[in-house]
């Protein structure tokens, strides 16, 4: 009997970690239930993922019954997570597919994050897995070069935010962009000082240590001001050098840049566009 589950599959937010994951450094990411999906087989207004299920059906750890059963029935994510945000839309995809026709009974995180990679490449030609990892356990997932865990979601500052962009973020453009500037040595310089300021935001993150989460925040925001000028959209240079030189809130990445939602800290006037996640 094959079963659509009910559930609905929470975005995902990358917390830190972004550019520095590339080379094996440290990243959080963390459930967003402020957009979600849920499967359902009223496609009036979405198309079915049909292509997606043909190509999953080439994985031989899916269940090919269940896959012609979701071509044959048309069904489709309801789903209100933004394309090219930065919010796991693809990851959502992928999960809720595997939740149909994938092994509950895989315990094994590495390997579970392997097959999710390999479903979710469809979409980008190339996934480490972890935003539908923690869009299909609805978890928090720390990873880094020689560690996968998976925790409970922590403890938000009442004070942070996402702000919306405005545009939709072009990831390959940006990575390309990333990849120019490695060649730089300051440039490489400052990757290793940001992935120690992101495990030092993440462990006073986790530790409820409010003063110094904001001290890293605000030292992440800095440096990425310096050394990110590129990932950040020109509608939001102003905004978040305000922040720096105000010392009332602090942006950041989440994920790529150069558009989609950015993460913020502090008191920004709730400007439009912003919202708190606690």
């Amino acid at each position: 009997m094959i079963i659509i589950p009910e559930r609905k599959f929470n975005a995902k937010l990358l917390m830190f970690g972004e550019y520095t994951v590339l080379g094996g450094g440290t990243a959080l990411a963390i459930p967003l239930d402020s957009f979600s999906a849920r499967w359902t087989e009223d496609h009036a207004h979405t198309e079915s993922p049909v292509e997606f299920f043909e190509f999953c059906k080439s994985l031989e750890f899916l269940n090919k019954e269940s896959l012609d059963f979701c071509i044959e029935k048309r069904m489709t994510l309801d789903s209100n997570i933004p394309r090219g945000y930065g919010l796991g839309s693809s990851g959502a995809v992928t999960a809720a597919c595997y939740a149909i026709a994938g092994s509950a009974e895989d315990k094994d995180i590495k390997s579970l994050l392997k097959k999710l990679a390999e479903m979710e490449s469809y979409f980008h030609g190339k996934s480490s897995g972890l935003d539908p990892l923690c869009i299909y356990l609805d978890k928090a997932v720390l990873s880094n070069a020689y560690e996968l865990s998976v925790m409970s979601r922590p403890v938000l500052p009442a004070d942070l935010f996402i702000l919306d962009s405005g545009k939709k973020r072009d990831s390959r453009k940006m990575i390309e962009v990333f990849y120019k500037k490695k060649a730089d040595k300051r440039f490489e310089l400052a990757l290793e000082e940001l992935n120690k300021l992101n495990e030092n935001a993440i462990s006073a993150l986790t530790g409820g240590q409010s003063s110094d989460f904001k001290n890293h925040f605000k030292e992440i925001s800095h440096l990425q001001w310096v050394n990110f000028r590129e990932m950040i959209p020109e509608n939001l240079k102003q905004t978040w050098k305000r922040g720096l030189d105000e010392e009332s809130f602090y942006l950041k990445l989440s994920g790529a840049g150069g558009g989609g939602f950015f993460l913020g800290l502090g008191d920004i006037d709730d400007a439009p566009g912003c919202q708190y996640l606690s």
